[in-house]
């Protein structure tokens, strides 16, 4: 039981902090050279769980007050830390380097051009897994987003780097068929060296080239269209910033996914960096805001009976972190809402994964405006208006409710990521899921939620089929 419940304390305070920006992952003092570049790599998730998420629960699980109590002792924890990470960093690169070639040297021996492909980095699964959402749930929703995420970075190819790949594979497909030419004419000459080394070392080093530089050509065509790619992504990812929104074309957003899903090979090299950076990090941008770590920590607490403190925000505690603008029944102070409504998301995304759980009073009023929201979005699409703007100004039509907190003030993200934008829908057809809820006095009212049907490997075994 201690072992399962560990990893959920963990987890749900480590997506909390993300999400509300307390924790300083890059190098300060750096910006010209590096600009302010955040990371979470392996190494550095190492050391927030060694410096700050163990140290903070007791054998309990409960939050240690005095460690709240002590900004001081988790400023010298963290220099400690790096002094420690600098001493091991020869040690860790080694470590990294041999881990790498152990785990992927079959892949690259029998599909070298895997080095071109993508994948979401470790600071992006954190930032997109959703609070409450258990690891192979988070892997196989971030699985389900790969075809939506090429497609979106497919739409602005880079001319430089395709001619580069043409070039290197004009020349190396050049020289192998020179070689093979040659061999054909004397098969001695496969034995003949050529500096330094046989022909067949050269055949087998210019048929991996040409394999790695044909993974980065891209000679296929792409209709531009990068509102709608957004659109298919966020409805696996569920996330949309707001200065993503209706931006999707810019090249603010473009290297924003970028930086998220990016190509494997890049991020070996950022985990090698880290082991250099992670000193720098721990010794010097986490301890200034080792405070907001611990008052972030002490705000958003609660006691989970059977399970320990956990983040408040994975509690659905909508009295204390609600925010009316993603559908939530009150609205709380700013310094305690999660960003980007992830906490109201978040909760969607879990009725959806467990049909039967009972949401408590406040959760089921969100609910039904989010159902509002959706016969609303429904009556713009019938009346023929197309995407998200369109279900926003249908919604906007639709009543204030008793509380106040009219559906037309809703963010217009929760519309097109949970609703997804008529583009999208016509891409991906999934269908609205019609959960049944059981309320109060035990009678049963169906509603439209607005969550997208999660596919059987997502939902809970336990609930079984809906």
């Amino acid at each position: 039981m201690n072992q399962s419940r560990r990893p959920c304390c963990h987890a749900t305070m480590t997506a909390g902090m993300l999400n509300s920006g307390v924790l300083a992952l890059y190098v300060r003092g750096c910006s010209p050279v590096l600009g302010r570049r955040f990371m979470l790599t392996k190494t550095l998730e190492w050391n927030l769980y060694l410096c700050i998420l163990d140290p903070v629960f007791d054998e309990h699980f409960h939050i240690r007050q005095e460690f709240l109590l002590d900004e001081g002792r988790l400023r010298k924890r963290l220099v400690a830390a790096a002094a420690v990470n600098l001493v091991l960093s020869p040690f860790l690169l080694m470590f990294l380097v041999i881990y790498f070639f152990m785990k992927h040297a079959e892949r690259f021996y029998h599909s070298p051009g895997s080095l071109g492909s993508r994948r979401w980095s470790s600071l992006a699964r954190w930032r997109l897994r959703e609070l409450n959402e258990l690891p192979h749930y988070v892997q196989h929703r971030l699985d389900a987003s790969y075809e939506a995420a090429v497609k979106y970075v497919g739409q602005f190819p880079s001319p430089l780097a395709s001619q580069i790949a043409k070039f290197v594979s004009f020349i190396a497909g050049s020289f192998a068929a020179l070689l093979l030419g040659l061999s054909l004419l004397d098969e001695n000459l496969l034995e003949v060296p050529l500096g330094g080394r046989n022909v067949v070392w050269w055949l087998a080093l210019t048929g991996v080239l040409l394999t790695i530089s044909r993974s980065f050509i891209n000679d296929t065509p792409v209709a531009f269209d990068p509102e709608r790619a957004m659109a298919e992504l966020v409805l696996h990812t569920h996330y949309l910033p707001r200065h993503w929104r209706g931006r999707a074309h810019t090249a603010e957003v473009q290297q924003a996914v970028n930086s998220m899903f990016t190509y494997k090979v890049l991020l070996f090299l950022e985990e090698l960096a880290s082991v250099v950076l992670t000193p720098f990090i721990l010794a010097y941008s986490l301890p200034r805001c080792a405070g907001a770590i611990l008052q972030f920590v002490s705000d958003h607490t609660t006691r989970v009976e059977g399970v320990g403190d956990i983040c408040s925000l994975a509690a659905f505690d909508f009295s204390r972190h609600g925010n009316s603008k993603y559908g939530a029944p009150m609205h709380a102070d700013k310094r305690l809402r999660s960003k980007q409504g992830k906490m109201e998301k978040s909760f969607l995304t879990f009725v959806a994964t467990y049909p039967t759980w009972q949401p408590p009073a406040a959760g089921r009023r969100m609910l039904n405006t989010i159902g509002s929201l959706h016969m609303a979005a429904a009556a713009g699409a019938a009346a023929g208006g197309q995407g998200p703007g369109a279900a926003a100004a249908a919604a906007a039509a639709v009543p204030a409710s008793p509380m106040g907190h009219g559906v037309g003030n809703l963010d217009e993200s929760v519309i097109w990521q949970q609703h997804g934008s008529s583009a999208a829908a016509a891409a991906t057809p999934r269908q609205q899921q019609q959960h049944v809820i059981n309320i109060g006095n035990g009678s049963s009212s169906s509603m439209w939620v607005g969550v997208a049907d999660q596919p059987p490997a997502l939902r809970h075994p336990s609930y079984g089929p809906q």
